[in-house]
């Protein structure tokens, strides 16, 4: 635009071409604006999307093991009655072992299929993630230990609550695979009081953990160019709820310290 003021003030004749010239760059640069804005509003569209695609499929999941559990229960139920006929029956003949092998039986039957839920906390996107999460630990032989009070429903986006705890657990679950030796442990803790919940998630590990030189941790995947992400998603999402996250190593623990403030009202 300024060689196009330049050649219109020495040369008259080219007073229209300087017109025209100006347009066209006007009208490029508004084209180009638009599709920026276009295509930053369909990437915010693409990860809305993946966070519900993920809440959903954490609510799915939780649904199905309740639905498991439940049957569980009502199966039981309806088979009370006989059981306890048949107990009875052993019992007035003087069966008494009998008896007792039986009802250790049932009671073995009765809680196998039994879900070991660790978070009752009445929140939806808490509850799955963790519970899904310490199922997950169980299988791996990892400890998983949670000490949550939280209300069922708090002042967050969930979508910003599934970003945080879910890279915090999966990270902490990383660590701990990657352990030959020690006990490998994830403790998770969580509090809400006065607008102010606090995530607090601690785990071991072996093996050294480097930072970039702005205390930011550096993934030891094989790939870092394709890893990594996580404590940088965290870091984003705390940020969009006005929070604060402290990442810190004592020995062979790693602890990560969120802190979320509910915005004042307008």
């Amino acid at each position: 635009m300024h060689n196009i003021f330049l050649i219109s003030s020495t040369a008259e004749d080219e007073v229209l071409f300087s017109f025209v010239s100006g347009i066209l760059l006007l009208f490029i640069n508004y084209i180009i604006f638009e599709v920026f804005e276009s295509l930053a509003a369909s990437s915010e569209y693409q990860k809305k999307t993946l966070l519900y695609e993920q809440q959903l499929e954490l609510c799915s999941r939780q649904a199905e093991e309740r639905e498991i559990q439940n049957t569980e229960i009502r199966l039981l139920r309806h088979d009370m009655k006989q059981h306890l006929v048949s107990i009875l029956g052993m019992i007035n003949s003087g069966k008494n072992e009998e008896a007792a092998s039986y009802l250790t039986s049932f009671l073995e039957k009765g809680t196998s299929k039994k879900i070991n839920e660790i978070s009752h906390s009445g929140n939806i996107v808490v509850d799955s993630l963790v519970n899904y999460k310490s199922s997950i630990a169980r299988k791996q032989n990892i400890e998983f230990c949670t000490n949550i009070f939280i209300p069922p429903v708090m002042p967050f986006q969930n979508g910003n609550l599934t970003i945080i705890l879910g890279n915090l657990l999966e990270n902490a679950l990383e660590a701990c695979r990657q352990m030959n030796s020690g006990h490998p442990k994830i403790d998770l803790e969580m509090s809400y009081q006065k607008g102010i919940l606090s995530i607090v998630v601690w785990n071991t590990f072996e093996g050294d953990r480097y930072t970039d030189g702005q205390k930011h941790f550096l993934t030891t995947k094989k790939n870092p160019a394709h890893h990594g992400l996580g404590l940088f998603s965290i870091e984003q999402a705390v940020a969009a709820c006005n929070g604060e996250a402290i990442t810190q190593v004592e020995g062979n623990i790693f602890k990560a310290v969120v802190i979320l403030y509910q915005e004042p009202e307008k």
